[in-house]
């Protein structure tokens, strides 16, 4: 499997990044492309990758909100967003 990938580069960032997920944190995602980035053919950004993929991440790894005023942490609970570029 190893060979199947010559250059891996260096991993830190998605390191960082897999670490904030597990400590519940919430992240933006942003997301580069054009008309197939945002569901062109697919009906629509409701049936884009990028959707499904927002929907498993929050689904998988739910996140708290730390920038909220409520004092409840049920009342906290965050989301994971994406911007399109």
């Amino acid at each position: 499997l190893r060979r199947s990938r010559p250059v891996v580069g260096n991993v830190q960032r998605l390191q960082t990044f897999l670490k904030k997920l597990q400590r519940g944190h919430c992240t933006t995602i942003y997301a580069y492309g054009g008309s197939v980035t945002g569901g062109h053919n697919a009906g629509g950004p409701k049936n884009s990758y990028l959707r499904w993929f927002m929907d498993w991440l929050n689904a998988r790894y739910p996140c708290v909100d730390n920038d909220s005023d409520n004092d409840n942490d049920n009342d906290n609970k965050g989301e994971h967003k994406y911007r399109k570029d």
